[in-house]
């Protein structure tokens, strides 16, 4: 029995002895660290001190993870030399994989920060073992002053793609990493034109918008739409008109400048229509009575947009609106102002 117990022991203790070089001196483990290099980031159509920006940013928020082993830039440098080839976006995934098994890495990262119509900054992550791009990513970003927002953002994505790579060899997208949802609301001021505009005075609606982002191209987007409005007689204060319509949406967005863009967009679906008529001229309606109804309606549209804050939208937009009432088509116009938040 003691000499089990013994033996018990200094086998322990042999693999705790065999464990401490994997400890730094702050007792954190570091054995499992992957090595980790940063390519230098690309800059098209903005200065190059934003590229420089950009990887210092990212360099910055990898070492703080105590995740990886991050090389120093001037190994990086010194190999490329050694090959002869380059360390910037411009560089071929063949010479990526070279110099990252030149310099044992685990894993490269090259990025690039680009200004066409508004600002991206795009991260792919290498895998130097199997020699092929495991995930990447693009963020759009208000202006370039707004990049070390953007590079968080996306850090965090990298970070749990890596993880999941490393744990079970795969990287699986999810919704979120291909789209975006908006969602927001507007207030609109309608007025009604043709046979309405004789009948019903002008009245402020309330609307909620739900979108999302990226579907089938960029900048396109489909959603549904939820709005309340009422508008009073002009003959008699009794006489209103109440619509509660369900619509289903698409628009694109083009972007005249970094900040700002315009959006066209079509929605159509369905409107419960309530008018409610007192005495009097007024509606062709019996005296004291109310009709109900539920009509087709399309309305299509176009504005301006304005991002103020990262993830922020401020929308103005012109609508018409086409009720298929029964008894003939009901029009009319909207100047709607919009604020919707991105997820």
């Amino acid at each position: 029995m003691r000499k089990t117990l013994a033996v018990s022991l200094f086998i322990a203790a042999a693999t705790l002895i065999t464990a401490l070089p994997a400890f730094s001196e702050d007792g954190k483990a570091t054995f499992t660290r992957k090595k980790i290099a940063v390519l230098d980031i690309g800059a098209n159509n903005v200065s190059a001190s934003y590229g420089n920006i950009v990887r210092n940013s990212l360099e910055v928020e990898l070492f703080n993870t105590e995740i990886f082993q991050l090389l120093d830039r001037d190994e990086l440098k010194a190999a490329a030399s050694r090959l002869k080839i380059g360390i910037g976006s411009n560089a071929s995934e063949d010479d990526i994989i070279k110099l990252g098994k030149s310099v044992s890495a685990q894993f490269l990262i090259s990025g690039s920060i680009d200004k066409i119509n508004n600002v991206k900054i795009t991260f792919k992550v290498y895998s130097i073992t199997e020699g092929i791009i495991i995930t990447a990513y693009t963020r759009e970003i208000p202006s370039v002053e707004k990049s070390d927002e953007a590079v968080k953002y996306l850090m965090e994505k990298i970070l749990r793609d890596i993880n999941e790579y490393i744990t079970t060899g795969r990287v699986r997208k999810g919704f979120f990493e291909n789209h975006s949802i908006r969602t927001g609301l507007r207030f609109a001021y309608q007025r009604p034109l043709g046979n309405l505009k004789s009948i019903i005075n002008p009245a402020v609606g309330l609307e909620f918008a739900f979108d999302v982002d990226n579907v089938l191209t960029d900048d396109a987007s489909l959603g549904f739409n939820i709005g309340y409005s009422k508008m009073s007689g002009n003959e008699d204060s009794r006489d209103s008109a109440a619509f509660v319509h369900v619509l289903a949406s698409g628009g694109y967005r083009f972007f005249l400048m970094p900040s700002f863009y315009m959006r066209g967009e079509v929605a159509f679906g369905a409107a419960y229509i309530t008018l409610k008529h007192g005495t009097g001229d007024g509606f062709s309606m019996r005296d004291n009575s109310e009709s109900n109804s539920l009509d087709p309606m399309l309305r299509p549209g176009a504005g301006v947009g304005f991002t103020p804050g990262h993830d922020i939208y401020v929308e103005l937009t012109g609508h018409y609106t086409r009720y298929f009432e029964k008894s003939g088509a009901l029009n009319c116009a909207s100047l709607s102002l919009g604020a919707f938040m991105r997820f």
